[in-house]
């Protein structure tokens, strides 16, 4: 054991940490390393906390099945999420009191001075406990684990009460649901609640705004998905493109192309007139090209932007099969800070005259493709298009191989508002086509889409290439009606086999693994200097503080400035809450990174993304505080 008292200097401290280091990473120092994690699971094991959190944990899972009948339409990921929050709200308590009790049992127990005479330093001392509670942290959450897992499969298979788990879809075209009125068409695709079976068939309904339609659908025009098997997995739009049509006219011996913006990615169309008898002998055709405002990331509270002039690369393409690559330089307009994005300016708009090749502009269709620009637009937040701007996702990032037969699914979520302002409609009718990259093969959708509501597309799975995936282009929306698809909020989600349930479900007890080895660190930590009470104290109060952190970053966000007061006492207020709440930001734990609940409650497969975020964010906050209680341990006087 290192000595008690602490070194009188920082290079004698820094001695004692490198011989620590060295002896640590040798085969004996494994030896007691794994010795002391062995020891250290060994007394959890024989601690009625873990026990006691485990039974509770068993007891949430049941009581979830037990549940009032309400809620049975959402049966199964009511299940989930209640049982991931009885293993986390456990799972903390049992890290607080076992992690902050660890060290201190030792010392009051005088177990330390037994270690003391044997070659351990206190470097050893503290990893070996550490690593013990993570093992103990692990062995809760297996058994957890499959408690969670039991108990949804339990849940899945009760199919015969009001709301039951699991959806119909319809899978034949001529599907109907029979009511007391008579038949209601259904179309194929579509899926519908089920909320028992019937004599032939299945009790169904679909309610609206203005109706509800109950009735009977055959069982040959379903199939059947239970509702904790009918999981989907993230597929990101590697690209999206734009399918645009701008003006073109000749005014003297110029051509004159102008659209409403551009943005990396956009791909225009121009039908070009016949040029004036003036310009035949002529090479060159100048070019006037005017847009009212060029798409890049503008971040309103900074107050800045990333330069005056603006670069745009662009290809045009004739009707003769004539090409030119032009890199124009232009003018960003002065606009007021608190302009928002995707606005037109005050003042003047983008203009450049350049030239092109008159085999370019003899008359037909020129296109335009936008090959970059600067500043750089980054399509990852909130993206509004209107009926200039068609968007084209091409979707990868799956194995194709692995998709199950019949028919896809993608689902994404839109907001839908009518030009005119912000005002939210009830839903408007666009065209979906979903294209083959690879053999050029498309089928053509009619989608409704409503307000945040969660957007079905059905489509066969030859349409999906292995190496290229698929395209989806949305046309046909309304001169009044802009629809926006924010990629950071809700990804596009395509449905693959039913099996990933387990492996879903794994990922999800991970995150919980990754949060209560955080807190364990927190509880050892503290530990390490304070008595056993104040450290499982100040562990729940940190635990606390990351609830408190992430409701504050929701409700205001994490960069909202204090708001105007009239009086100075209200000013001094709101200056007190947002610096308390930029406190919590930066100190607090992000529990938000530890969440699987958005992911649950909509049925939808956990993706890696989140975990490997997890993973990342635990592994430097368990450095950092590891390291903070090993300096602090090595100080303390333990006579």
């Amino acid at each position: 054991m290192s000595h008690s008292s602490s070194p009188t200097s920082s290079s004698s401290a820094a001695s004692d940490i490198g011989v620590s280091l060295r002896r640590l990473f040798t085969a004996a120092g494994a030896r007691r390393v794994t010795a002391l994690a062995g020891l250290a699971i060994s007394d959890a094991l024989r601690s009625r906390v873990l026990l006691g959190m485990t039974v509770l944990v068993f007891l949430f899972g049941i009581g979830s099945l037990l549940w009032p009948a309400d809620l049975e339409s959402e049966r199964v990921a009511f299940v989930q999420k209640f049982c991931y929050t009885g293993l986390t709200l456990f799972g903390l308590i049992a890290a607080a009191f076992l992690g902050g009790s660890a060290l201190p049992k030792d010392i009051s127990s005088k177990r330390i001075y037994s270690l003391a005479t044997k070659p351990v330093s206190r470097l050893e001392l503290l990893l070996g406990r550490t690593l013990g509670l993570f093992g103990v942290m692990f062995l809760f959450l297996l058994i957890g684990g499959l408690i969670t897992f039991t108990v949804t499969h339990i849940a899945s298979s009760r199919k015969t009460y009001k709301g039951g788990s699991y959806t119909a879809e319809v899978i034949l075209p001529a599907a109907d649901i029979i009511t007391e009125d008579g038949p209601v068409p259904v179309q194929q695709g579509q899926e519908l609640p089920v909320d028992g079976e019937a004599d032939g068939g299945y009790r169904v309904s679909i309610v609206g705004r203005e109706s509800q339609i109950s009735g009977t659908i055959a069982k040959d025009a379903v199939e059947l998905h239970e509702r904790s098997l009918a999981l989907e997995r993230v597929v990101a739009p590697v690209a999206v493109t734009w399918q645009c049509k701008g003006d073109a006219r000749f005014s003297h011996d110029e051509l004159i192309l102008s659209c409403p913006e551009l943005g990396g990615g956009d791909k225009w169309t121009f039908d070009v007139p016949t040029p004036p008898v003036g310009t035949a002998d002529n090479e060159t055709v100048p070019v006037r090209l005017r847009f009212d405002r060029l798409l890049y990331e503008y971040v309103p509270y900074q107050g800045k932007r990333t330069g005056r002039t603006a670069r745009v690369g662009l290809r045009f393409h004739g009707p003769n099969g004539v090409e030119a690559l032009k890199d124009i330089e232009f003018v960003i307009p002065e606009r007021p800070p608190e302009q928002p994005l995707g606005e037109p300016a005050d003042r003047d708009q983008y203009e450049e005259v350049f030239v092109l090749p008159r085999g370019l502009v003899t008359g037909g269709l020129l296109k335009a493709e936008v090959l970059s620009t600067v500043p750089e637009y980054a399509p990852t937040g909130r993206i509004y298009y209107g009926p200039a701007r068609s968007p084209v996702w091409r979707l990868r990032g799956f194995d194709a191989g692995k998709l199950p037969k019949g028919n896809q699914t993608i689902r994404a979520t839109f907001l839908v508002f009518y030009t005119q302002g912000l005002d939210l409609i009830d839903h408007t009718e666009v065209t979906a086509t979903v294209r083959n990259p690879a053999t050029d093969e498309s089928e053509e959708r009619r989608v409704s889409l409503r307000d945040k509501t969660p957007t079905f597309i059905h489509f066969p799975r030859h349409l999906i290439d292995a190496g290229q995936g698929i395209e989806v282009a949305f046309g046909g929306i309304a001169p009044t009606h802009r629809i926006g698809h924010s990629s950071k909020e809700s990804p596009i989600y395509l449905r693959l086999r039913p099996d990933w349930f387990w492996a879903s479900t794994a990922r999800s007890i991970f995150l919980v693994f990754l949060l209560l080895c955080l807190f364990t660190m927190i509880a050892v930590a503290a530990s390490t200097m304070l008595s056993a009470p104040v450290a499982i104290l100040l562990t729940l109060v940190a635990a606390l503080a990351g609830w408190v952190k992430m409701m504050v970053v929701e409700m205001r966000g994490a960069d909202v400035l204090p708001a105007g007061a009239a009086t100075r006492q209200e000013a001094v207020w709101n200056w007190i809450q947002y610096l308390f709440g930029k406190l919590l930001i930066f100190a607090a734990p992000g529990m938000d990174k530890f969440s699987s609940s958005d992911f649950v409650k909509r049925g939808w497969s956990v993706p890696w993304p989140p975990v490997w975020d997890a993973i990342a964010y635990t592994a430097v906050f368990v450095l950092v505080l590891f390291s903070f209680g090993f300096l602090l341990f090595r100080r303390r006087e333990l006579e």
